[in-house]
């Protein structure tokens, strides 16, 4: 009778953390409701920076859903492959998000698009969810954003895309950077390739290792100085990119921009979108078995197209990173 009812005690206590944050049903009824509304996200937040190309759209089920679709859709798909891996770690970070092709003909009110039919992605929009840090986030959450954050490569990890819902749990939004080859140490800021897009070929010879210790600086640079010095690498594929480096510059306090020239290609020190180098000294046993699992056909199925080689690779050269670190721990 006695350990009947320290197991009850025992359920009540443990149900809240045991409940699972999202339903069962959601993703289906993320991808069949109809539109009943929508408007432009950034018309609906009084807070929201990002692109007006974000919809939030209510669904004739009653949920409400943030549909980014972009004329590049690479930033759209970036989102689900945030939530699958989420999902496949149980870490419950990510709110379910499909991909989804919205058609003109079942679409209510003015079209929005020039074509007839538009391919984003669909996340679920968290009700009372409000920018946060990670100190106001429980030691689990904490480490795991650190973790999922590494591992996806989503080093654009500014105040507008951590979250906290009304529970108390994390939200994290926004993994587009995973998009972008890069090169990593754990507990570091990232090195961006630039110059090339998603179809530019790899060109690895592998003949030397990446040299992290040695970046050149661009100290206080203006817009011509950072054409003079990036225009032969950067400026052919992107040179709006280019003045967009120049204003996030200026947030820096040292006002400094770390390259390397490796490989014939050119990468940039990104500092200026992260406000930290992702690391714990926490390492959730779960998280890290479900990481322990992953393959090179999980990271396949991870990140199709329009990711590529060099993205698995360095997906896989993460995780390994990760394992290593909380090795012992």
């Amino acid at each position: 009778m006695f350990l009947r009812r320290v197991f009850l005690i025992f359920l009540i206590l443990a149900l809240p953390a045991l409940a699972q944050r999202w339903s069962d049903d959601s993703l289906e009824r993320l991808q069949m409701s109809p539109v009943k509304d929508w408007v432009f996200l950034n018309e609906a937040l009084e807070d929201w920076e990002g692109s007006n190309q974000y919809l939030l759209v209510t669904l004739e089920n009653g949920d409400r859903a943030v549909f980014r679709s972009e004329d590049d859709p690479w930033g759209s798909l970036a989102e689900v492959s945030g939530y699958e891996i989420d999902s496949y770690l149980g870490t419950e970070l990510v709110p379910p998000t499909v991909k989804r092709t919205m058609t003109k003909s079942q679409w209510p009110g003015k079209w929005p698009w020039k074509e007839s039919t538009r391919l984003g992605s669909l996340q679920l929009f968290v009700e009372g969810a409000e920018p946060t840090s990670l100190q106001g986030l429980s030691k689990e959450d904490r480490a795991n954003c650190e973790i999922l954050g590494f591992l996806t490569g989503r080093y654009d990890n500014h105040s507008g895309n951590l979250l906290k819902d009304q529970q108390g749990r994390a939200v994290m939004i926004d993994f587009e950077g995973s998009l972008d080859i890069q090169k990593v140490r754990y507990g570091e800021f990232p090195f961006i390739r630039r110059g090339g897009s998603h179809h530019t070929p790899e060109v690895v010879s592998g003949e030397e290792p990446f040299p992290f210790d040695s970046p050149k600086l661009l100290v206080n640079p203006d817009l011509n100085q950072i054409q003079k010095t990036f225009n032969p690498w950067w400026g052919q594929i992107w040179p709006q990119g280019m003045k967009q480096l120049v204003r996030l510059v200026e947030h820096l306090p040292n006002r400094e921009v770390p390259y390397i020239l490796w490989d014939d290609t050119l990468w940039i020190g990104i500092q200026v979108r992260s406000r930290h180098a992702y690391h714990t000294d926490y390492y959730p046993l779960k998280t890290m078995q479900k990481i322990q699992e992953i393959d090179e056909k999980k990271v396949q199925a991870f990140l199709p197209s329009p990711y590529r080689a060099p993205h698995r690779r360095e997906f896989m050269n993460r995780r390994n990173q990760l394992l290593e670190a909380g090795a012992g721990r």
